[in-house]
């Protein structure tokens, strides 16, 4: 075998033959190397898809004219305009010969079988030529008339239907759908020219239509007069070409431009490749034992060691590149087939893009990860004793003890690393992450051998499993690395997520009492919102309705966008938390609402028109100061009389006004919302989600919302993270279990021939798991407890703020996950042990002891 090429050739086809007869094991082999490959070609995909470039979203924005100028921030001597500029004032700035069309674009709400949130209302005139290539019509026609409307595709999910009428707007305007389109990534209507609604305000934007194309200078020539502009000829500077690369920093969402974001992730992709190296490695030994004659008889024919390593790196080539191809193609397709259930749970996406470096590079990971599997095992491999393996006979293991003075050392670095990064930065800690996981792969086989000296008193299954997990030091140390990075990494993130959960909850502040009912104004008209209270008396017949009300910047009678006064409560302290940064207003029974209680004698001052202040530092002698800036800019301060009030509820409010102050202040009062008194009635899930069907009738933004304290967000992290540290323990427990079976077949079948039972054989190999993921999953949670209080210091320490102080803060507060973490080192090894002894063949055939 002279020469790479032959030794090559013969390799690959012996390890085809040997991926025909080990299909499980090399299926195995191939989705551990292609499900990452699959995760991050979609991940990227999705990116790559969802980020419109300038030149994919030229069509939509321009159709078929030169550019587009946007008139809404046009200026006149320095003051915006109040109507849009029109095509005569444009002309003069364009190039000899142009035309122009107008296109208005408002945002109004639509009804369907209930109301929707506002989008966007196209005016133009489709007919024009300038049009051609921004939507295109799939269904009827295009709108002609006032009274007519088209619809995306969006919409007609919704619920509405070509020749059905649609009512849009805050007018209830009913218009009749004659056609459907498909366009831009978003939700969008369109109407002919004059087909707009009453109200709200209209953005108007003119198609160009040049004799040249418009250039850089023509659009700084435009921006000089206080227009913006889109020209087909000029890219923005900032642009880069639709075809870039998230990895390679090419792209619009280059992940270099994402700081520490970028960071973990490119970690998290190395942590991934060094995962599926190290599962991997154990499953390729077990190919190495039953290829072990195989080999012998290639040395014995005069091949070299050389050429059995090639052999065996062949497997490593052929798996991992086709699990990553494969892995790589069910990713793009899974994308392409899932690209509007993507859009509805994600955002809007653009026209279908695969970033073909992205993918290509990650490929190359997943071969190289394959190949970094295959080191290992080769390596024993031809150091193999030729005469041992065609006799059949047992090799005796050659283990290395590690270098535990070195990974020690490497695992105190890496630990103080991650810690210093919370005077350095976010890729300190990363790397302090990756020397972390360097230094257990050197301190693993001497974890293995203390395990196995702490079991010399465990019952005989136990004892056997761990002097053979010893004996096997290498087959059995990459399957504890594993697990540990694993259960270290599930760890530091779910201490981080933990702690940011219970600092939340520790800081948050409620505005309403716990277990009020609150619908919140949100710019509803007076008539809608009354429309709006009405509903809501109609559904919760006999329960009292509260309107909380605040006072607003302007005197009574004024506009509501007008110039008006700004007030302040003197002595209130920073953030001095108000309703919306507004006063509030009410009666006793919103005073009752907020104390939890009734009180006779706070609600008889409320009455007589004393503020009623719950926070004791805005009252002084009995008053409280509010000093008001008025639209000049003088400022005047005013003196009321106040009662200082203890409310039982926990609200955070700090006075309470009565009505009558708003004559004193000269400034008007406006609803803020409708709230519902937990003592009054308590409304459930059921039946908030039975009141918010009912107000989506009437209005889109008619929310009911419990007031619950803060949300507990991490239940579905937790669950991911339980859900990926188990499927990489008992990947971990099975494989190197699986292995030590095959190993240790003769030690089982003395077993039976001396009268052992099942339960001892099965035992065995639940052992043999229990070892792997029990040993790693106590060293990875210690390791992780580390880690994830560093990583928490560092994302929660205000910026400025020395970390000496914010540690020794009370703001500083560590919050385990004891659930998880005990679901970890107690119900995983548990639940390997189950797995391994479910999955163990009862009966071994007896095999021949061979000197």
């Amino acid at each position: 075998m002279n020469g790479l090429l032959p030794v090559l050739r013969l390799s690959l086809r012996l390890s085809i033959r040997g991926i025909r007869r080990a299909k499980g094991r090399s299926a195995l082999i191939a989705a551990m190397v292609g499900v990452p490959v699959m995760v991050f070609t979609a991940f990227f995909t999705i990116v790559t898809t969802a980020d419109v470039s300038h030149e994919e979203g030229l069509p939509w924005t321009l159709g078929s004219a030169d550019a587009k100028i946007f008139t809404r921030w046009y200026m006149q001597e320095g003051a915006a305009r109040a109507r849009p500029a029109t095509a005569e004032e444009l002309s003069p700035l364009l190039p000899p010969g142009s035309r122009l069309l107008r296109v208005d674009t408002a945002n109004v709400p639509y009804r369907t079988d209930r109301w929707h949130a506002p989008i966007a209302l196209l005016q133009v005139d489709f007919k024009d030529p300038l049009t051609r290539g921004m939507v295109r019509l799939t269904e009827g026609r295009m709108p002609t008339a006032a009274g007519e409307i088209a619809v995306s595709a969006q919409v007609v999910e919704a619920g509405a239907r070509v020749g059905q009428d649609l009512t849009i707007g805050d007018s209830a305007a009913v218009k009749r759908v004659v056609g459907a389109v498909e366009g831009p990534p978003h939700t969008f209507l369109i109407a002919a020219p004059g087909g707009g609604v009453d109200g709200g305000r209209t953005d108007v934007s003119w198609l160009v239509d040049a004799p040249r194309p418009l250039l850089r200078h023509d659009l700084r020539n435009l921006d000089g007069h206080g227009f913006s502009a889109v020209s087909r000829a000029v890219a923005p500077a900032s642009e880069t070409p639709a075809s870039g690369s998230l990895l390679w920093g090419s792209g619009n969402t280059s992940l270099a431009e994402h700081g520490p974001v970028g960071v973990l992730f490119g970690l998290t992709m190395s942590l991934i490749v060094v995962e599926v190296a190290l599962l991997a490695g154990s499953a390729f030994m077990v190919g190495e034992r039953r290829r072990r004659r195989e080999l012998a008889l290639v040395v014995a024919q005069g091949g070299e060691p050389r050429h059995v390593r090639t052999l065996m790196m062949a497997d490593g080539l052929l798996l991992g590149a086709l699990g990553s191809v494969l892995g790589a193609a069910l990713g793009v397709a899974l994308v392409f087939l899932l690209q509007p259930l993507i859009a509805a749970v994600y955002r809007p996406l653009g026209p279908f893009d695969v970033p073909w470096w992205d993918t290509a590079t990650v490929i190359g990971l997943g071969v190289v990860s394959a190949l970094l599997a295959c080191l290992v095992p080769a390596r024993r491999a031809a150091r193999a004793d030729t005469a041992a393996a065609l006799a059949g006979r047992r090799i005796a293991p050659r283990s290395r003890r590690g270098l535990p003075v070195a990974g020690a050392a490497l695992l105190v670095a890496g630990t103080a690393g991650a810690v210093a990064a919370l005077w350095a930065n976010g890729a300190v800690f990363l790397i302090g992450c990756l020397l972390v996981q360097l230094g257990l792969v050197l301190l693993a086989p001497t974890l293995v051998d203390l395990v196995g000296a702490l079991s010399s008193r465990a019952p005989l299954p136990i004892r056997l499993a761990a002097r053979d997990a010893v004996r096997h030091r290498g087959r059995t140390a990459p399957a504890v690395v594993a697990v540990t990075a694993a259960v270290a990494m599930t760890t530091a993130i779910g201490v981080s997520l933990s702690s940011t959960q219970a600092r939340h909850e520790r800081d948050y502040s409620p505005l309403q009492p716990l277990g009020a009912v609150v619908v919140e104004k949100a710019g509803h008209s007076r008539e809608k919102w009354a429309e709006v209270g009405e509903r809501l008396r109609m559904e919760l017949r006999g329960v009292p309705l509260i309107e909380q009300s605040v006072l607003v910047s302007r005197a009574p009678g004024q506009p509501e966008h007008g110039a008006g006064s700004s007030i302040r409560i003197v002595g209130c302290a920073v953030p001095c938390v108000l309703l919306g940064g507004r006063l509030p207003v009410g009666n006793a029974a919103l005073l009752r609402y907020l104390l939890g209680r009734n009180d006779h004698a706070t609600s008889a001052a409320l009455d007589a028109g004393k503020v009623i202040a719950f926070d004791p530092a805005v009252v002084r002698d009995g008053h409280v100061k509010l000093k008001r800036r008025g639209p000049t800019g003088a400022v005047d301060t005013i003196t009321m009389p106040a009662v200082l009030a203890h409310p039982a509820t926990g609200t955070v409010l700090k006075v309470l006004l009565p009505k009558s102050a708003a004559n004193t202040l000269g400034l008007a009062v406006e609803p803020y919302a409708y709230v519902i008194n937990p003592r009054d009635h308590a409304v459930g899930e059921e039946e908030r989600q039975r009141l918010n069907a009912a107000l989506l009738q009437v209005t889109y933004a008619g929310e009911v919302r419990i007031e619950r304290g803060w949300p507990h967000t991490q239940t579905f992290s937790f669950a991911l993270l339980t859900a990926a540290v188990t499927a990489v323990a008992l990947a971990a427990a099975l494989v190197a279990a699986g292995l030590a079976r095959v190993d240790a077949r003769p030690d089982i079948a003395s077993l039976a021939s001396v009268g052992a039972t099942r339960r001892v054989r099965r035992l065995f190999t639940a052992g043999q798991a229990g070892i792997i993921v029990g040993s790693g999953a106590v060293v990875g949670v210690l390791l992780g407890l580390a880690l994830g209080v560093a990583a928490y210091a560092m994302a929660a320490r205000p910026p400025g703020r020395g970390v000496t102080s914010f540690v020794v803060s009370p703001d500083f507060g560590i919050d385990l996950p004891w659930l998880l973490l005990g679901g970890m080192v107690i119900v995983l090894p548990l639940a390997a042990m189950g797995v391994a002894a479910l999955f163990t063949r009862a009966e071994e055939p007896l095999t021949r002891r061979l000197a």
